[in-house]
């Protein structure tokens, strides 16, 4: 639900605020292009006042939208019930799951979304198109080329799936995971599910940054395959391995992933972008370089905790 809602707002302050990144973001065959010109212009008096008021109209609009996230899970959705009751609550009337396995079967197919994303599009995307002749398009495709964050993205991406897996935000394992639930029962697919998260990211990473200038790398085309290998184990083994555990196993795995991932997620998320938006505002008020580095900065602080917890907590 809201899926396309956090791209699209995600998006669009990276367009108004990647751009104090992007003045040595251009190799050598990049030069002249209408858009890289355009994309490598720093902080100056002339552009500092039309910047400023979009990135507050921006900026305002992440504030709320992860405020209003934040309070939709917490709190109330439309004036019923919040997500977090609704997943950790099933049985009553208009409640979306009936099951603790539906809960966990939604939280796999949106961890199978991710590595599905990553691999092929996020890094499959750019290099069908430049493999097909069309190398602006494929530059231009890379996410988060303006500041060159395109790896740290994809890995968190991948780092969202392990949080759903281990039940936390930090890399440990919780004791109310779905993966020592599953190592209860099937302690092989556990070390398999752990060892193609571990694989995911670690060939993402291996990539040579920055991956806009290495989007038809060969481990480029490795990092592909390791998620396309993750996903693949995702959906036929780990879902009905996970959903033919009991109800009494799953419950405190869900309840683990709500209170101790999505909701402080969403609550650092919240805090992020609020702050994103008073260093704005503050720039606004007084443009510099200075102060567009203080927006930079902050856009990067609000973004982290977005990449790791992203789809795989989405209520349909």
């Amino acid at each position: 639900m809201f899926r396309e809602m956090r791209k699209s707002m995600f998006f669009a302050a990276a367009l108004a605020l990647g751009l104090s990144f992007a003045a040595t973001s251009c190799s050598d065959d990049e030069k002249g292009s209408e858009y890289t010109q355009i994309a490598n212009l720093d902080y100056s008096a002339e552009n500092a006042d039309n910047r400023g008021k979009y990135m507050v109209q921006v900026t305002q609009r992440l504030r709320k939208d992860a405020s209003d996230l934040y309070d939709d899970w917490n709190t109330s959705y439309n004036g019923g019930r919040s997500y977090a009751t609704l997943f950790k609550n099933h049985g009553s009337e208009g409640n979306t799951f009936g099951k603790y396995s539906e809960c966990i079967q939604q939280l796999i197919e949106g961890c199978w979304d991710i590595a599905n994303e990553v691999g092929t599009a996020k890094i499959g995307d750019p290099y069908d198109l430049y493999v097909s002749g069309q190398q602006e398009r494929a530059l231009y495709a890379v996410e988060s080329w303006y500041s060159w964050h395109s790896r740290e993205d994809y890995r968190n991406n991948i780092y969202s799936i392990r949080n759903a897996y281990y039940g936390s935000r930090n890399g440990e394992i919780s004791e109310k995971s779905l993966s020592k639930a599953l190592a209860t029962a099937n302690p092989t697919l556990d070390t398999k599910v752990k060892a193609a998260i571990q694989k995911a990211a670690e060939k993402i990473w291996a990539i040579p940054s920055p991956s806009r200038n290495n989007i038809v790398s060969t481990e480029a085309r490795e990092a592909t395959r390791a998620c396309t290998e993750l996903a693949d184990i995702l959906k036929t083994e780990l879902i009905p391995a996970a959903t033919a555990l009991s109800e009494a196993v799953l419950k405190p795995v869900v309840e683990n992933y709500v209170d101790i991932v999505v909701l402080p997620t969403y609550a650092d998320l919240k805090q992020g972008n609020s702050e994103l938006y008073d260093a704005v505002v503050a720039f606004q008020k007084a443009p510099s370089q200075t102060t567009m580095d203080a927006c930079a900065k902050a856009w990067l602080n609000a973004r982290e905790p977005w990449e790791p917890v992203r789809h795989s907590c989405s209520v349909r």
